[in-house]
């Protein structure tokens, strides 16, 4: 059964792919991916990001499509029209299509593109998370690491007798379980105060563990002092993520490894189930969609930019991670309608969000719920 669609080709005239590059790296910010040896030859180029897949195929006959399109989901649609503007391409916008606004535009090559955002979107949505109130302060507390998260964890990496710095450590539920796996010393990094406060207080106590404040892409922490750095649920706030690989391996001694987790799209993406409240969440709040694909890391991405910080072995890997078990709905519902450890559902309106917690209650059965994200992992090493 098909579930996702893997890429979307579009032709490109013979000896076009510089064309190409400027266009959907260079305008779009897609990620340029190389192609098998075999398929190499043909010419053509493809490109990934923001949770898609382009292939560009050379075409000798070439001939653009005026008519069948992609159509790009984005957050900020504004801001796209600005952007494909200011590098001299069309913004042509159509009001046709209910519940979005959108806008045409084409490539160097004249094929057709469509760009959309749902209007619930913009411009009532909330503005995020504000991670510097002090209402934030036990956003991310009160948790503890699952089982899931601690195989996932020491099958890639073994944090007995280590020194571990978690970068973006929030509330310190994973400083904590690091603690307990046996580190030697655990330094949590987050640039929120109340977040950090709230932190300490739940777990400075420990032997071993402290809490540093500070952006996680300049720690000011020194050089080679770590034998594992741990950026869990990080990287899709990050602007710079080759900033984040480039401090995570100046803090590394040779031999220490990285391992970031994260969500990318096709994680976030993944159909509602029994266990998948994320997807519940998505299908309900479609306006929500754009948002959070738009955030999530592009796995290629990522990989070239730990590459590029001189890290090496990172293999991508998903894992099903068990977040919470919720003794009944209401218990689930109550976390939701607080916002708490959803940076997402600030992205909401308060109303947004009582219709949502509305629509869950008529979806979801009122008995206990264990709720389960897929993540992808990466684990590199400094030489």
């Amino acid at each position: 059964m098909t579930t996702v669609i893997h890429h979307v080709q579009l032709a490109c005239p013979p000896g076009s792919e510089e064309a190409s590059r400027a266009f959907y790296a260079g305008v779009l910010g897609l990620v340029e991916i190389p192609k098998p040896p075999v398929l190499a030859a043909r010419g053509g180029c493809w490109f990934r990001g923001h949770g898609i897949e382009l292939h560009l195929g050379v075409e000798q006959d070439f001939r653009p499509a005026r008519k069948a399109h992609p159509g790009l989901l984005v957050a900020d649609l504004d801001a796209w029209a600005d952007r494909l503007a200011a590098a001299g391409y069309p913004v042509d916008r159509d009001d046709d299509f209910p519940g979005m606004r959108r806008f045409y535009s084409h490539d160097p090559h004249g094929n057709r593109l469509e760009l959309l955002e749902p209007l619930s979107a913009r411009p009532h949505a909330g503005e995020g998370i504000d991670f510097a109130d002090p209402s934030s302060a036990r956003t991310y507390s009160g948790r503890t690491a699952d089982p899931s998260w601690v195989g996932a964890l020491t099958a890639l990496v073994d944090p007995a007798g280590a020194d571990v710095v978690d970068l973006g450590c929030g509330g310190g539920t994973y400083v904590r379980a690091l603690h307990d796996l046996g580190a030697h010393s655990v330094t949590g990094v987050d640039s929120s105060t109340p977040v950090l406060e709230q932190a300490h207080a739940d777990h400075g106590h420990l032997t071993g563990v402290r809490f540093h404040h500070a952006d996680a892409t300049s720690t000011g922490l020194p050089d080679a002092s770590a034998d594992l750095v741990l950026a869990r649920a990080l990287v899709h706030h990050l602007p710079d993520r080759a900033a984040l690989a480039r401090e995570a391996a100046r803090l590394l001694r040779p031999g220490g490894t990285l391992v970031v987790q994260d969500r990318t799209a096709a994680d976030v993406t993944q159909p509602a189930g029994p266990h998948h409240l994320r997807g519940h969440l998505l299908e309900l709040a479609p306006q929500l969609l754009p948002v959070e694909v738009g955030r999530r890391p592009d796995a290629g991405a990522l990989l070239q930019a730990l590459e590029s910080a001189g890290l090496t072995g990172a293999t991508p890997r998903t894992v099903w991670e068990t977040r919470a078990h919720h003794p009944d709905r209401e218990s689930y519902l109550a976390g939701i309608a607080t916002r708490t450890g959803r940076s997402l559902l600030h992205h909401l309106t308060d109303d947004e969000l009582d219709q949502l917690v509305h629509d869950l209650r008529d979806r979801l059965p009122d008995e206990p719920l264990v709720e389960r994200d897929r993540w992808t992992l990466w684990a590199a090493t400094k030489p």
